[in-house]
């Protein structure tokens, strides 16, 4: 069973989807270079890449990452951010701190020319999960920073001299970082990500370089040794589209593939509710969401699912409990074969909206369930 209720991800602002291990960032800059880049190292696998052209209220920007959440990128004016997961400070949030809507990434990418822009950003909306992921921001000045908590209390760390941080650099001094970062140069970054290249179950997935100054980006599957390269503005040229990082490297030049639904700005907004509402359907969802809430199986399915609901019905629960309460369920799209339908629903939580495949069979009994988008709620 896939992704039955992958709500915490989003939630709790994990999107950097490096949970276990800390991925690698570090910054390469002289009077003449900014040079950016990193190891992305997680257990999701089928790393996508994407360019989002810009509108009258937001800039362009390119995006890499995983299930439509950014876990790095850059945008037209050449900020770039990336994140690294391996830390747990105590934070008390503040119950009314605001928040933004969807991927803070993305949204301070699309509000942010520059770092100050970026740091004004993270301080008006604090990422709720800042405590435990750390982003490090770049512009073209060469000026960097890294952002997180610390005792406590959010903090803002700047620099203006090569320095990195994740795994193989976190615990080194400035003497042992400086020895450690190669010269400013492009083969010797991508030499240090080679060496800092993490196997087991939270392997490197990518390498990804940026260049704030020229819009070059490149990237380097796991499986490959070939650096695919980019350029931001004649990719936003073509319109808003995507690349599978995977085949990147098996093709000479691989088509453009169009956005996938998690990867638009708001995919939640694409669906409306279709005119027929089936009020059984919506009504066997609810009563099984209210039931898993609480930990427990419901009638109205199968047995093949309630096995696979047994193992899960825990951190389900738990998880549902973070969404708030259930305000809306709504059918947006209905698909119906031999052996029963597939539903796409658009649900409104207190918190955060899904949209989610259920699957019924012909007796309309709930067989699966997988969430398509997670989208937070937010006031930007």
């Amino acid at each position: 069973m896939r992704n039955i209720y992958t709500f915490w991800l989003g939630l709790t602002f994990l999107l950097s989807n490096c949970v276990v291990n800390a991925c690698t960032v570090f910054l390469l800059t002289d009077d003449d270079n900014v040079f950016y880049f990193a190891n992305e190292n997680t257990s999701l696998s089928n790393a996508k890449i994407w360019f989002v052209p810009g509108g009258e209220d937001f800039y362009s920007a390119v995006y890499i990452g995983f299930n439509g959440a950014a876990e790095t990128g850059m945008n037209s004016e050449g900020l770039i951010f990336d994140w690294v997961a391996q830390f747990d400070d105590k934070w008390d949030v503040e119950p009314n701190i605001k928040t933004v809507r969807g991927n803070y990434g993305q949204r301070m990418l699309e509000q942010s020319a520059n770092l100050d822009d970026a740091i004004t950003f993270f301080k008006k909306y604090p990422p709720p999960s800042l405590s435990k992921v750390r982003p490090m921001i770049a512009d073209t000045s060469g000026a960097f920073a890294i952002i997180g908590v610390r005792d406590g209390k959010m903090f803002v760390d700047r620099y203006k001299h090569s320095h990195g941080m994740g795994t193989g650099l976190s615990d080194l001094n400035t003497e042992e970082m400086k020895k450690t970062l190669p010269e400013v140069s492009i083969p010797e970054g991508f030499k240090l990500l080679d060496r800092l290249r993490e196997k087991g179950p939270t392997p490197t997935r990518y390498s990804s370089f940026f260049n704030p100054r020229t819009g070059e980006i490149r990237i380097k599957h796991q499986g490959s040794f070939v650096v695919t390269k980019f350029q931001l503005s004649e990719e936003l040229k073509l319109g808003a589209h995507h690349y599978v990082v995977e085949d990147l490297h098996k093709h000479d030049k691989q088509k453009h593939l169009p956005l996938e639904i998690s990867m638009h700005r708001f995919p939640i907004d694409i669906y409306k509710p279709i005119e027929t509402q089936d009020p059984e359907v919506i009504k066997k969802v609810k009563r099984l969401i209210d039931s898993l809430n609480f930990g427990e199986l419901t009638n109205g399915t199968t047995k093949k699912f309630q096995q696979e609901l047994t193992s899960e019905i825990g951190s389900m629960s738990s998880e549902l409990k973070t969404l708030g309460e259930l305000q809306s369920a709504v059918v947006v799209n209905v698909e119906a074969d031999n052996d029963g339908s597939e539903y796409l629903f658009r649900l409104e939580f207190a918190n955060a909206f899904l949209l989610q495949k259920i699957r019924m069979d012909k007796s309309y009994r709930i067989d699966s369930m997988e969430t398509v988008v997670f989208e937070m709620k937010g006031q930007s």
